[in-house]
């Protein structure tokens, strides 16, 4: 498994594939290098009580400071990424050529728009089977850790797992 550092993305590795059908859905895997895409965050802030986290509401919460914008900027040039892939791709995918404003205005961007006063806002989906959260989690001295014993506005470093793009009939999300 290769991890690679959100400082360290070549965005022409990143290839989305054409959408299958999958339940009520359509799902496009997204891949580095021809591998599943993993990806180490910045520092991040904790901004949510962990244990409020549950399978109906499996997202964390984090605050990203000033001084890593760069991984906000990352975030956002992978949105644009997906959107400008979509958009070239949409006579293939969908066998219509669907307007740049209409793909971009379905799409939900993992960033927001930077606010003037506060530090940008990312929220990350935590992956849960039934009703347990199968997320590993690790202290800076790599033990194993409980999310109980995490408190809100501790820094944390993620690996997060980019999977794909799911599209539904009036938004897609990756």
């Amino acid at each position: 498994m290769e991890i690679i550092k959100y400082d360290e993305i070549d965005y022409k590795k990143i290839t989305i594939s054409k959408p299958e059908h999958q339940q009520d859905n359509y799902y496009s895997e997204i891949k580095y290098n021809n591998n599943p895409f993993f990806l180490l965050t910045s520092k991040l802030k904790i901004s949510k009580n962990l244990n409020e986290i549950d399978n109906r509401n499996p997202y964390v919460d984090f605050e990203i400071s000033r001084q890593n914008l760069d991984f906000y900027q990352m975030m956002n040039d992978l949105d644009e990424k997906i959107i400008r892939t979509t958009y070239s791709n949409s006579i293939e995918w969908f066998k219509q050529r669907i307007p740049l404003e209409v793909i971009d205005d379905m799409y939900k961007r993992i960033t927001k728009p930077l606010s003037l006063n506060r530090n940008p806002k990312i929220k990350f989906k935590l992956p849960f089977i039934r009703d347990t959260n199968i997320c590993k989690i690790y202290n800076q001295y790599k033990e194993y850790i409980q999310t109980s014993d995490i408190n809100l506005n501790s820094d944390s470093i993620c690996i997060i797992h980019i999977r794909g793009i799911k599209f539904m009939k009036q938004q897609y999300i990756c």
